[in-house]
């Protein structure tokens, strides 16, 4: 399935924000990387932090499906929450500034 540009823009933003704060992500660096225009991120998006929210909802949107599938095992409540603990922890691990910086923008 192909990519749409408004998709291609949360993705680029999400990869963008785990490099560096919220506040340091500029809408040229944004469009450079999406390959689009800046008028077409305002095309889709009303702004800056609207931006950053959408990439969030769409990762939150991610992470409760992830949550869905792992609840759906046949295993102890223990070892779920064993496995959502360590899942967390190794996301905050790699994207560690993605949590950071949109907290503090």
């Amino acid at each position: 399935m192909h990519e749409s540009t408004r998709e291609r823009i949360i993705k680029v933003v999400g990869e963008l924000f785990s490099e560096k704060p919220h506040g340091e992500v500029s809408i040229e660096e944004i469009a450079r990387h999406a390959n689009v225009s800046k008028g077409a991120i305002f095309h889709y998006f009303k702004s800056k932090y609207h931006l950053a929210v959408e990439v969030m909802m769409s990762f939150s949107r991610e992470w409760a499906e992830h949550l869905k599938k792992l609840s759906q095992k046949a295993i102890s409540a223990q070892e779920k929450l064993k496995m959502v603990l360590d899942e967390t922890f190794e996301m905050v691990r790699k994207n560690p500034r993605s949590f950071v910086s949109f907290s503090n923008s």
